[in-house]
C-alpha cells in the first residue's frame, strides 16, 4: 500500500515510485488502486483482478472465513506467476481462460 498523498501532486508520485518496481498493482491509502502494464488490456486486466480478489476477501471476512496464507504459499504463488510469464501464459489470449466474460469487451 502506498502512504496518502495528495491527489494531483508530485507528493502522490513520490508516494507510488519505489513501488512500481516490484508491483504491477498498488493500493493507495485514501484513494484507490492503480494498476499498469505492457498496455492497457493488461493494465485493465490486472484491475479486474484485484477488484475480483477484493470482492472475495470482503466476503470471506464478512462470513468470517478469512484465512490469510504464508509466507511459504505466497512465495510458491510468486514462483508460479514467474514460470506463466516466462512461458507466456500472460498474453492477452491467456487473459480469456481467467477472465471469460471479458471476451465480449475485446
Amino acid at each position: 500500500m502506498a502512504p496518502y498523498a495528495t491527489p494531483g501532486t508530485a507528493d502522490l508520485a513520490d508516494a507510488l515510485r519505489s513501488l512500481v518496481p516490484e508491483h504491477e498493482a498498488i493500493l493507495m491509502a485514501n484513494h484507490g488502486v492503480v494498476t499498469y502494464g505492457e498496455d492497457l488490456l493488461r493494465a485493465y486486466l490486472k484491475m479486474e483482478l484485484v477488484e475480483h480478489f477484493a470482492t472475495i476477501s470482503l466476503v470471506t471476512k464478512l462470513l468470517g472465513q478469512e484465512h490469510l496464507l504464508n509466507a511459504e504459499e505466497i512465495e510458491r504463488l510468486r514462483e508460479q506467476r514467474q514460470h506463466r510469464s516466462k512461458n507466456g501464459s500472460h498474453s492477452p489470449n491467456a487473459a480469456h481462460s481467467f477472465f471469460p466474460q471479458q471476451r465480449m469487451l475485446l
